[in-house]
């Protein structure tokens, strides 16, 4: 038995909120370490260092609770490679935030410092609150309860958390240009409702049936880079840390300003990648990194913003690349102009697209699915 193993029951924090409302108690305290209150942060590593304290959760990931019910926190234990047991030390944020009165997802994160200071690394429960079958259709999450780089929206499937063993596949949305938080008066992802996604969500028109694990960050600025995609693939880091995500099923899919995000991604991380689908935006780097990464991409000819030949160029340059690894994918819409992502995630374009290119025969999330990374 390891030390965790030996340990757990030291670690157990005492805990129990009732159906009246949020209740705190135990070790339920701000956490210590680096909260990150703004974007102006260095970009964080979300993998484990030499010297880390180390959290492990006891219970569940994922706890689903009927409305009313107690919630009984099962605890955590934290072992130094100096200290040895320390989950004593252990302080917890959120537990103040769960309301067992209502339909909700809430997050619990624990974190903890060694003698010398250093922070272990934040780890996080999620409480999902359901009353029969009606669950939490989406849930803003703001730098006030966790410690990724950027705030997102998020949009869980509606059986999350019900097998404590499943892990599920994971989409990340990127945003257009207007909806960074240059554009954020608010600060609290205002320019984010803007966003035909977040829209959707709001709107219950997303299908939360699907299997995915939806995230839709905000970028802290518009303008794009080597550094901005950088900072993209720390939001994917500690998105697969924290969530029940399948790695071989990680997705990414974006309109306009975030389909080149989704195409700098593809060229950089793809590794990370079994499929994505940029929308509206082609792409003027090295494509041919791309080339293992599944593509289909989406534009309309009468968008008057990017017109539809910087797509069409890009996915003919990607296809002339050598030991192309899959066929991309290209649908060229008569209609729609700039903003066709709601029609293509409704399905509402479902058998449109011009002839000469690949008509949108299947849905964009079958063909997501279709699409698996291999270990490497």
């Amino acid at each position: 038995m390891n030390h965790f193993g030996r340990n757990a029951l030291l670690g157990v924090v005492s805990l129990v909120l009732l159906g009246c409302g949020g209740g705190s108690g135990g070790s339920a305290e701000q956490p210590t370490g680096p909260t990150v209150i703004s974007c102006d942060v260095d970009l964080p590593n979300y993998q484990p260092q030499p010297g880390q304290p180390e959290i492990r959760l006891l219970g569940d990931k994922v706890t689903v609770l009927n409305v009313g019910d107690q919630y009984v926190e099962p605890g955590v234990i934290a072992m130094d490679p100096e200290d040895g047991d320390i989950s004593g030390q252990v302080l917890m944020l959120g537990s103040d935030k769960i309301d067992m009165s209502r339909v909700g997802d809430y997050f619990l994160r624990y974190q903890v410092k060694d003698s010398d200071g250093t922070p272990s690394l934040a780890e996080y429960r999620i409480v999902r609150v359901v009353d029969g079958e009606q669950v939490s259709r989406y849930s803003p999450r703001l730098f006030s309860e966790m410690d990724a780089i950027w705030e997102f929206y998020e949009q869980l499937p509606v059986d999350f958390g019900q097998d404590p063993n499943k892990q599920y596949p994971l989409l990340i949305s990127n945003h257009g240009w207007m909806h960074s938080k240059t554009f954020d008066a608010g600060n609290n992802l205002q320019a984010m409702n803007e966003t035909n996604v977040v829209k959707m969500f709001k709107s219950l028109q997303w299908d939360n049936t699907l299997p995915f694990i939806v995230l839709a960050p905000q970028r802290c600025q518009s303008e794009l880079g080597d550094h901005v995609t950088a900072r993209l693939n720390s939001f994917v880091e500690w998105a697969m840390r924290n969530y029940p995500v399948d790695a071989s099923r990680v997705y990414m899919t974006g309109l306009s300003n975030g389909g080149f995000m989704t195409w700098d991604y593809a060229q950089k991380y793809g590794d990370k990648l079994a499929g994505a689908a940029p929308i509206v935006m082609g792409y003027w780097h090295d494509i041919c990194p791309v080339k293992q990464v599944p593509i289909w991409a989406f534009t309309a000819e009468n968008d008057t913003s990017i017109p539809a030949s910087h797509v069409i160029n890009a996915v003919e340059t990607l296809r002339q690349c050598p030991d192309l690894g899959v066929e991309p994918k290209l649908t060229v819409f008569s209609r729609g102009g700039h903003l066709i992502d709601d029609e293509i995630y409704s399905l509402e374009f479902l058998g449109e697209g011009l002839p000469e290119y690949d008509v949108y025969d299947q849905s964009i999330f079958d063909w997501f699915l279709s699409h698996q990374r291999s270990e490497h």
